[in-house]
C-alpha cells in the first residue's frame, strides 16, 4: 500500500487570518455618532480603542472598552445614553472576537442588543450592526446554520429600509457562511451583488471595494480557481496601492493572498517571492512583529511543507508561533493552527515527543474554543493518530481514527442544505486514510 506523504496531511493555512469580513468599525462609529453623546471623555476612550484595535492590540482594545463602560456606569448623565453604552459594548465584543474569546464576545453583543431593544426609540441601524456581529461570532464558532438564518433575516430588514451600506456588508458576510458550507456559487452571487451595489456609489468607496474583491478572490480560490483568484487579488492590491488612505497592512494582506493563489497554481517560487515582499513591508510597519506578519510566516511554512522541506517549515512555523504569542491570548484559535502544523513538521523530522506536545496543545485550545466534535478539533485528533502510527502504535492510531470518524459521521455541524464544509471534507478524507493505514499496519503485525 502506498504510504501518505505527511506534507499533505491536514496542514491548515493561515491566509484566513486576513479576514473574510468587511470591517464594520467605520460604520459603527458613523451610525452611533448620530445618536450617541460623544463628550470629551467617551471620545477619548473611542480614540484609544481605535488606536489599540488598529495596531493589533486587541486585548488592549477590549480593556479600553471595558474601562469606558465602567466610567459611564458611574456617571448618571452617561448611564442613560443607550446608544453610547451599546456602542462600547459592541466594540468590546469585536475585540473579544479578535482574541478568540467568543463567549465573552457574544455576552457583550447580546447586552448591547438587549439595551437597544429595551428603549422606545427604534435604533434600527444600531440593532442591525449588533445583530451582524452576533451572526459573525456564530459563524466563527462554526454555527453556520444559525449565522445564515440571522443574516437572511437582517438582509430582509435592510432591503425593506433600502439601507445600501448595511446590504453590502451583510451580503459579504453571508457569502462567508456559504463559502464555508462549500456553496460557492451562492457565495459568489452574494459578493457580486455587493460589488455591483458598491460600484453604484459616487464616489466609489475604494477601500470597501478592495475588501469585497479580496473576499470574492478567496471564495473562487477555495472553489478551485486560483488563476481567477490571483487576478482579483491583483485588482484589490492595485486599489490599495493607489489609495493614499489605504491601510498599508492591507496592502501586505493582498500580497499574502496573491502568494497563496500562486501556491495553489503550483508556482512555488513566485508564491514565496510574494510572501517575502509582504513580510518586508510588514516588518517596516511593525518592527516588533504583528499577527499579519505571523500569518505570512505561517504561509511560507505551508509552502515549505508542501515541498517536504520540513526543517524550513518547522523554523518558520516556530517563529510565527512565537510572534503570535506576543499578541494573542494563550487560548486563541490561531495558536492552535500553528501548534497543529508544527506537529506535522516535527513528525516528519522524527521529533515525536515535541510533535505530541504541540498536537495535544492544539487539541486543548480547540476543545476550549470550539468543541470536541468541531472539524478543527477532529483534525488534530487525526494527526495524533498519525503520530501513533509513526511511533509503532497502530492500535492507538486505529482508535483515534475511529473516534474522529464516528464524530464526523454523526456531527450536527453538517449543514442542513447538504453541502459539506471544507474542514469536514478534508478531515473526513484524511481520517479514512488513517483508518486504512492503521488497519494495514495491524494486519502485518
Amino acid at each position: 500500500m502506498k504510504h501518505i506523504h505527511l506534507a499533505a496531511i491536514l496542514a491548515l493555512s493561515l491566509v484566513a487570518l486576513i479576514g473574510l469580513f468587511v470591517d464594520d468599525s467605520i460604520m459603527i462609529a458613523e451610525v452611533y455618532a448620530q445618536d450617541a453623546n460623544l463628550e470629551s471623555g467617551p471620545q477619548q476612550y473611542l480614540n484609544e480603542y481605535e488606536k489599540a484595535f488598529n495596531t493589533g492590540d486587541y486585548a488592549g482594545a477590549a480593556k479600553v472598552a471595558k474601562e469606558a463602560l465602567k466610567v459611564m456606569e458611574l456617571n448618571p448623565a452617561l448611564r442613560g445614553e443607550t446608544s453610547l453604552v451599546s456602542m462600547f459594548l459592541t466594540y468590546e465584543g469585536k475585540a473579544y472576537v479578535e482574541i478568540g474569546q467568543h463567549k465573552k464576545a457574544d455576552a457583550a453583543f447580546q447586552d448591547a442588543l438587549r439595551r437597544l431593544e429595551s428603549q422606545p426609540a427604534n435604533f434600527i441601524a444600531e440593532k442591525q450592526i449588533v445583530k451582524n456581529n452576533i451572526a459573525m461570532n456564530a459563524h466563527l464558532l462554526g454555527n453556520l446554520d444559525q449565522a445564515e438564518q440571522m443574516y437572511l433575516t437582517i438582509i430582509e430588514t435592510a432591503e425593506a429600509q433600502n439601507a445600501l451600506p448595511n446590504m453590502i456588508m451583510l451580503r459579504n458576510n453571508l457569502a462567508g457562511v456559504y463559502s464555508d458550507q462549500a456553496r460557492f456559487g451562492e457565495a459568489e452571487a452574494q459578493l457580486k451583488q455587493a460589488i455591483a451595489a458598491i460600484e453604484t456609489q459616487t464616489p466609489v468607496p475604494q477601500q470597501e471595494l478592495a475588501y469585497l474583491l479580496n473576499n470574492l478572490a478567496e471564495t473562487v480560490r477555495t472553489a478551485g480557481r486560483p488563476q481567477e483568484a490571483e487576478a482579483l487579488h491583483r485588482r484589490a492590491l492595485s486599489i490599495r496601492q493607489n489609495n493614499a488612505e489605504s491601510d498599508r497592512r492591507m496592502v501586505a494582506a493582498s500580497m499574502i493572498n496573491i502568494g497563496m493563489s500562486l501556491f495553489d497554481q503550483g508556482r512555488m517560487n513566485s508564491a514565496e517571492e510574494q510572501l517575502t515582499l509582504a513580510i518586508e513591508l510588514l516588518d517596516s510597519l511593525f518592527p516588533n512583529g504583528h499577527p499579519t506578519t505571523a500569518a505570512a510566516l505561517g504561509n511560507k511554512a505551508e509552502i515549505a511543507r508542501s515541498e517536504e522541506r520540513f526543517e524550513d517549515a518547522q523554523q518558520l512555523e516556530a517563529k510565527s508561533l512565537t510572534m503570535n504569542q506576543l499578541f494573542l491570548p494563550p487560548g486563541h484559535h490561531t495558536l492552535a493552527i500553528q501548534h497543529h502544523n508544527l506537529g506535522i513538521s516535527l513528525i516528519a523530522l522524527q521529533q515525536y515527543g515535541q510533535a505530541e506536545d504541540h498536537i495535544e496543545k492544539a487539541i486543548e485550545i480547540r476543545e476550549s474554543a470550539y468543541s470536541s466534535t468541531h472539524p478543527y478539533t477532529l483534525s488534530s485528533y487525526t494527526l495524533l493518530g498519525w503520530l501513533a502510527l509513526k511511533t509503532g502504535n497502530p492500535t492507538e492510531a486505529a482508535r483515534l481514527a475511529d473516534l474522529a470518524s464516528d464524530e464526523i459521521t454523526s456531527s450536527a455541524l453538517l449543514p442542513a442544505q447538504g453541502g459539506v464544509r471544507n474542514e469536514e471534507r478534508d478531515n473526513r478524507y484524511d481520517t479514512y486514510l488513517l483508518q486504512i493505514e492503521a488497519a494495514w499496519a495491524l494486519s502485518n503485525e
